[in-house]
């Protein structure tokens, strides 16, 4: 028996699958680049699967590769499903490591991996036990379908936004950025870069909908953005107009009208991200932020007005 971290024990299980055709994978989380990193694209006389779908942690796309490998291959589901057991013939790992590129079944965290800890063993009394408690497994799951696969992209596109954040919480948003560029809680955070005050027929139509709508009160409108706004984006916002650029504060996207190409937006002294939390700019890097903002090209030579990920501007 050998004791695995996250070092080496992507290697030990891909070897342990290598040289085998038959192994059965009862691992709860499946994430991208899990079948390349353990070596699954081969012929199988048997490969038995379970994963646990329902959870939301398992990439769909993922799954569907797997039910795509050649030979007599069986992918199932159990919600119970936690554990994280890679068995064949000859030996054991099981642990803590998610099946995915790095180990995890949270994406876009491959540079950073989390501490993971598993035991390999070839005991043959061992392998028995483990084996009961696999059949076990697969006797309570339930076959991957196609509509079981469609209900979990649902649940994975909700989950994903929610996946915890690399080095721990932090109140700097920048830092948070820096950090892990990619997460999607960040998708909709933009910076936001103007210099034209809003029409009057669009002052008219502001006070017209908060009377309409109580719910829009204290709201200040943005107009001609299109789609390039979406509803609960959060802006970063720089008004341009002048010399210095300004940093207004960070704006909420409370409701958007199409058919007026107007954005309702309500001012918070926050950021409000799931799984990150409550975060703020230090006005120090608003500073720069702000001026990187400005000398940023627009769309066009002769328009200021322009919209930035925040992952472009964070470096």
């Amino acid at each position: 028996m050998r004791f695995l971290n996250e070092t080496n024990g992507l290697s030990e299980i891909r070897s342990l699958l290598a040289n085998t055709d038959e192994a059965t994978l009862v691992v709860a989380f499946w994430g991208r680049g899990a079948i390349d990193a353990l070596g699954l694209d081969k012929q199988w006389k048997s490969l038995r699967i379970v994963c646990n779908l329902d959870s939301g942690a398992c990439n769909p796309a993922e799954v569907r590769r797997l039910r795509l490998l050649k030979g007599d291959i069986d992918v199932r589901t159990d919600w119970r499903l936690h554990g994280k057991v890679y068995l064949t013939q000859e030996g054991v790992v099981m642990g803590s490591s998610n099946a995915s590129g790095n180990g995890l079944a949270v994406e876009g965290a491959a540079l950073k991996a989390w501490a993971e800890a598993n035991i390999y063993s070839k005991d043959v009394a061992f392998l028995e036990e483990v084996n009961i408690w696999c059949r076990e497994r697969i006797e309570n799951s339930l076959t991957v379908t196609d509509e079981a696969l469609a209900l979990a992209q649902d649940a994975w596109d909700l989950r994903i936004r929610s996946t915890p954040p690399l080095g721990g919480l932090t109140t700097d948003f920048l830092e948070a950025v820096r950090r892990q560029p990619g997460h999607p809680a960040l998708a909709n955070v933009k910076v936001i870069r103007w210099a034209t005050a809003i029409s009057t027929e669009a002052v008219a139509f502001q006070s017209e909908a908060i009377e309409a709508d109580h719910s829009l009160k204290g709201t200040e409108l943005y107009e001609g953005w299109g789609t390039k706004i979406a509803p609960d984006d959060w802006l970063v916002d720089f008004d341009v107009s002048r010399t210095s650029p300004k940093f207004t504060g960070f704006w909420h996207v409370v409701h958007v009208d199409g058919d007026n190409d107007v954005v309702f937006a309500r001012r918070h002294d926050f950021l409000a991200i799931p799984t990150l939390g409550r975060l703020t700019i230090r006005k120090g890097d608003r500073d720069a932020l702000g001026k990187r903002v400005r000398d940023l090209p627009g769309p066009s030579p002769h328009v200021v007005e322009a919209i930035f990920p925040i992952s472009d501007l964070v470096d």
